[in-house]
């Protein structure tokens, strides 16, 4: 009985270290996901941050073309502008390059897929962004005061 008794309590001790080696890996666990999902949130701010404008365009009438503070309104003139027509058949791929004005039609029951490459915009576009957000701020703030 002694014998039998002291195995259950070794037995006993042995289960209550493995819980202490559970809890230890759970707690390392627990902190390897909350790292995990703090790096998702800043990877997801980043990729918030960096935004392309998007244009509202009407390639069969090109003097209808309303763009708010765009190039495009400047040069070439929107009059002068001659869509590129083409016809992507079963099987075929159409490449864009990033930041292409484009508008997509189909005919029938179709399934399109399409791949947006992540874009490595660099300083420039950076720079480019930032000198656009300041000469609004700047324009708003003028127009503000000069309001008042």
């Amino acid at each position: 009985q002694q014998q039998q008794q002291q195995q259950e309590e070794e037995g006993q001790k042995e289960e209550d270290d493995d819980d202490d080696g559970d809890e230890v890996h759970n707690k390392e666990k627990k902190k390897k996901e909350k790292k995990k999902e703090k790096k998702n949130e800043k990877n997801n701010k980043k990729k918030k941050r960096q935004m392309v404008r998007w244009i509202p365009l009407d390639v069969d009438d090109v003097t209808r073309i309303s763009l708010h503070n765009s190039k495009i309104t400047q040069k070439p003139q929107p009059q002068h502008l001659s869509p590129v027509r083409c016809v992507v058949y079963a099987g075929e791929v159409l490449y864009l390059p990033s930041l292409w004005y484009h508008q997509v039609s189909q005919r029938g029951i179709t399934i399109a897929v399409n791949y947006w490459f992540d874009m490595h915009f660099g300083l420039k576009w950076t720079l480019l962004q930032y000198l656009e957000q300041t000469s609004k701020a700047m324009t708003t703030t003028t127009t503000t005061t000069t309001t008042t």
